[in-house]
């Protein structure tokens, strides 16, 4: 006896849902989703030829080629799913150098110049999208002193 037309339908929605989503999802989010096992989305992608790991690593990469200019590391990987550590692996393997490590002190002489004795270091990181600690860093590095937050204004608060 043949499949009903009923069932030839679902089997289309779902081999759509999974290509729509190859990449983006995982194997068992998928599987989730459709409420089947995880070896039945196996077997569809098997049919369909694909590899999900392979998906998912250029969704991946093309994600974060599309978004590399308008989003710090943090919000990628954040997006993404991963750790700051997994993008950037992902970073070197694509020949891209991790930006948290070409920044340099000099390349934010004058914001510290024009900035330290007016805003705390806590207010410049916020505002740099840079760690406390590299922000202090980079001060000492370039020989500025900060303002600093009195013990009395952090009890108060």
């Amino acid at each position: 006896m043949p499949p009903s037309s009923d069932h030839v339908l679902v089997i289309e929605q779902r081999k759509r849902f999974i290509i729509d989503n190859l990449g983006k999802l995982s194997v068992k989010e998928m599987a989730d989703h459709l409420s089947v096992s995880i070896p039945t989305i196996r077997q569809y992608l098997r049919n369909l030829g694909v590899s999900n790991r392979q998906a998912r690593k250029d969704y991946r990469e093309k994600f974060i080629l599309q978004n590399l200019e308008t989003h710090n590391g943090r919000e990628i990987a954040e997006q993404l799913g991963v750790s700051q550590t997994t993008l950037s692996s992902i970073l070197r393997s694509l020949g891209i150098a991790d930006r948290r490590n070409t920044a340099n002190p000099e390349s934010y002489r004058e914001y510290f110049l024009a900035n330290a004795q007016m805003k705390t270091r806590e207010q410049m990181s916020e505002e740099l999208q840079l760690s406390l600690r590299t922000v202090a860093r980079y001060l000492t590095a370039l020989g500025i002193s900060s303002r600093k937050l009195k013990r009395k204004s952090l009890i108060q608060n």
